[in-house]
């Protein structure tokens, strides 16, 4: 996921595991806690909004690296 939304040529591999280990750890902890609310929100809205965590870390990283 993170490859797809960096530019991976300015930035080391370390970046990039650390990104995506935080990428994979909040949506765990999404999950958990989508489970413990009996399923609610509908997994689409769920989907959506780790979709806009992980595209917003990508964005901020990368409007970092331009400046």
């Amino acid at each position: 996921m993170t490859r797809q939304c960096l530019d991976e040529e300015r930035l080391p591999e370390s970046v990039l595991r650390v990104l995506a280990q935080g990428a994979a750890g909040a949506a765990v902890f999404v999950g958990q806690h989508w489970i413990a609310a009996n399923y609610q929100p509908p997994v689409d809205a769920l989907i959506k909004c780790m979709s806009e965590i992980c595209c917003s870390i990508a964005q901020r990283l990368n409007n970092r690296l331009e400046a």
